[in-house]
């Protein structure tokens, strides 16, 4: 897809002049019964050089149901997840982080 290609090349470019890391998340439609599995994105994510990881995976551990992952608001919304899976998300999106080396450690607070 050439707006793909367009998007991560602009990506790279403005990377290397700002020197900043990049984190592909390849999120799946809600909904799913089985892996969504779509290497194209994974391997264009890989083609410019960026690390990406699989939400699919992170949901299928944490044992949550993909139907429990819907906005009960708009439940036609297989796109958006819930505060369930946005909690979700941020603790891959963390482990990932981490496990790049884009941070070190976890969080902390002083307390004050």
């Amino acid at each position: 897809n050439r707006r793909i290609d367009e998007g991560l090349s602009e990506i790279k470019r403005l990377q290397q002049l700002n020197s900043f890391n990049f984190l592909i998340c390849l999120h799946p439609r809600l909904g799913f019964s089985e892996d969504p599995r779509d290497d194209y994105y994974e391997e264009k994510a890989h083609q410019f050089g960026f690390p990406s990881f699989r939400m699919y995976d992170y949901y299928k551990c944490s044992g949550v149901a993909p139907c429990n992952l819907v906005l009960k608001q708009f439940p036609e919304d297989r796109t958006h997840p819930n505060e369930l899976g946005h909690e979700i998300i941020a603790n891959a999106m963390f482990l990932e982080l981490k496990k790049n080396g884009f941070i070190n450690g976890g969080l902390s607070c002083s307390g004050k």
